[in-house]
């Protein structure tokens, strides 16, 4: 690869060219290319490098199998901030595909407060896995999450799920409640019943 020197502030126009070896098989490939600091080294010290790299999705013509699939589609019912949503999908094909991802989610009156849209590459032969937080989830919530995948021609429609948003000190807050409504159940018909004995005796 070429190389070369770029002073504080300049810009490089560097050419480059990725070659494809003869006999490649039909499908998708990717290649990185990355552009990197070289100090002089000292000895007896450490030397950071700085590197940034760019990739690219290669095609090479012929006969391909686009294949690909929606595996899962996950976001649980009862959940902590953030509300999370996850989706996996799979490409059983021998090239590279884009899939879009969109999410919506809804308060129970139907207002929307987060939506979302996101294009991720899914190279050949493999499983990727998109987590969707929504971080600016309240500490307490009913939300209803709807959404679609776009691959290959297709669109799939999420089936709709219902989400239960409660932070640590919420929840808290609602077992210490329940554990006084389960004691008050429990001693003040105890109560009341020796209060009425008491009575009796007095009579």
């Amino acid at each position: 690869m070429p190389g070369g020197y770029i002073n504080a502030g300049q810009t490089a126009t560097i050419d480059y060219t990725i070659s494809i070896p003869e006999n490649t098989q039909p499908g998708g490939y990717y290649a990185a290319a990355f552009a990197e600091t070289q100090y002089p080294k000292v000895a007896n010290s450490i030397t950071l490098n700085e590197r940034v790299g760019e990739l690219f999705y290669i095609q090479v013509a012929g006969p391909a199998v686009t294949k690909g699939e929606l595996l899962t589609w996950q976001s649980s019912f009862l959940q902590k901030p953030p509300l999370t949503s996850t989706i996996r999908l799979q490409n059983d094909g021998s090239v590279h595909y884009p899939a879009t991802i969109r999410l919506n989610v809804q308060d129970i009156l139907g207002h929307s407060k987060y939506s979302l849209t996101t294009d991720k590459e899914l190279l050949p032969q493999t499983i990727r896995k998109v987590i969707a937080p929504w971080k600016q989830t309240p500490s307490i919530g009913l939300f209803k999450v709807t959404g679609s995948v776009s691959f290959l021609g297709q669109t799939k429609t999420l089936p709709t799920k219902w989400v239960l948003v409660m932070s640590s000190f919420v929840r808290l807050i609602v077992a210490s409640l329940v554990v006084l409504i389960i004691l008050f159940v429990v001693i003040y018909p105890r109560l009341q019943a020796r209060r009425k004995t008491k009575r009796l005796r007095k009579g």
